[in-house]
């Protein structure tokens, strides 16, 4: 599909989803940085209602440049910390479904060992009638 077509409200839609795919960062720094640039395309268009996709690229850059240049004016400090606990995070959930894991190996080994050890046992019970004895 050709983008000197697309204009207005439409382009600017476009163009920020694909600078959000270009963004790669933490979930919680993204979603600021997709408005701080909606912002920006948005206020473009409100003053061009009729610039096309190709328009909005020249006035911003392509959505690669775009994604590039509001990473790299982080604080680097404030994405440091997000990393880290993105990867603390992901180690917990890591560390909980392995622990997860061994008590349900755990569970079903019990549960074949116990099974295993009282199909084969065999149970004789004898009943013995005993003489009553009556005294007068």
């Amino acid at each position: 599909m050709s983008t000197d077509i697309i204009c207005g409200e439409v382009a600017a839609k476009l163009f920020c989803k694909n600078t959000k795919s270009n963004l790669n960062c933490p979930r919680k720094i993204k979603k600021d940085l997709i408005l701080r640039i909606e912002s920006s395309v948005y206020d473009y268009i409100d003053g061009n209602p009729d610039a096309s996709y190709d328009d909005i690229e020249a006035q911003f850059g392509s959505p690669r440049e775009l994604a590039d240049s509001y990473i790299s004016s982080l604080d680097s400090e404030e994405i440091g910390k997000a990393i880290k606990k993105a990867k603390t995070i992901k180690t917990a959930v890591i560390v909980t479904c392995i622990i997860a894991l061994i008590a349900l190996f755990a569970t079903f080994a019990k549960m074949i060992s116990d099974n295993s050890d009282s199909q084969y046992k065999y149970y004789e019970e004898t009943i013995s009638v005993g003489e009553t004895i009556i005294i007068e």
